[in-house]
């Protein structure tokens, strides 16, 4: 445990390593929460994607936006969720759930890089 994760009053246990919110024992319960880095992600900066298809596209007014991933895990939460969010809007999900998006996202890369290899099965 890090020195700024100290247990507060109101808390069983202190903040995980991962949490960078500052807390005090005074926190109001809407405050309590624990967040790995939701507004400027330093350890995971966010990936840009277009909001239309990408392949090829020259268009210079394209619209960009940034998807983020981080933790995040309320007090009474026994774990912490993924969050993916974009600055207008955000997905929570469980660990499992999370592990079973990337599995799927890792199919349906596998299976597109498959198609662009000639060896679409």
């Amino acid at each position: 445990m890090s020195a700024d994760q100290t247990k507060r009053i109101w808390q069983s246990e202190a903040c995980p390593d991962w949490c960078v919110l500052p807390h005090g024992h005074l926190d109001a319960p809407v405050n309590r929460g624990c967040s790995s880095d939701p507004i400027a992600p330093r350890t995971m900066p966010g990936v840009p994607l277009t909001l239309h298809q990408a392949d090829g596209n020259t268009d210079p007014t394209a619209q960009l936006m940034t998807v983020y991933a981080f933790l995040e895990q309320e007090p009474r939460e026994v774990g912490p969720r993924v969050v993916l969010s974009t600055w207008n809007d955000s997905v929570h999900m469980t660990l499992e759930e999370a592990a079973a998006l990337h599995q799927h996202l890792w199919e349906v890369l596998a299976a597109a890089q498959r198609v662009l290899e000639g060896d679409d099965r």
